[in-house]
């Protein structure tokens, strides 16, 4: 089981909303999102982080080019995108999460990174 920060929007299409069952990503260096990961959605470009959630299939394909990738999810957590929790709340020390999600669709997060946001998130 591996632990993201799966981006979420464009800086030129920020989210606002989102609630659907699954997320698209393209991959990088061989790391794939799979069944059994734990996730943390972060609002791009809005430095805030959002639901939490468990996937809960295998990668397929999303049918768009961008990215082509997409597993379904099933959520643990979800607030309001506006306010949000601002990211760098669950980062490790020395774990500079905002320089990470400048050049990647999703980044690696320690287990307690995501613990740390899921219990936010809860509440």
């Amino acid at each position: 089981m591996n632990y993201w920060l799966k981006l979420i929007g464009t800086l030129e299409d920020p989210v606002t909303e989102y609630s659907e069952d699954y997320i698209d990503y393209s991959v990088h260096h061989d790391e794939w999102i799979v069944y059994g990961d734990k996730i943390i959605l972060y609002a791009t470009g809005q430095k805030i982080i959002f639901a939490s959630a468990n996937v809960v299939s295998e990668p397929y394909a999303s049918g768009q080019q961008q990215w082509p990738v997409r597993v379904n999810i099933d959520y643990r957590h979800a607030i309001p995108i506006d306010p949000g929790i601002e990211v760098m709340q669950i980062a490790d020390s020395g774990h500079n999460l905002l320089l990470e999600v400048q050049h990647r669709s999703f980044i690696p997060i320690s287990e307690d990174e995501f613990n740390r946001g899921d219990n936010l998130l809860q509440g």
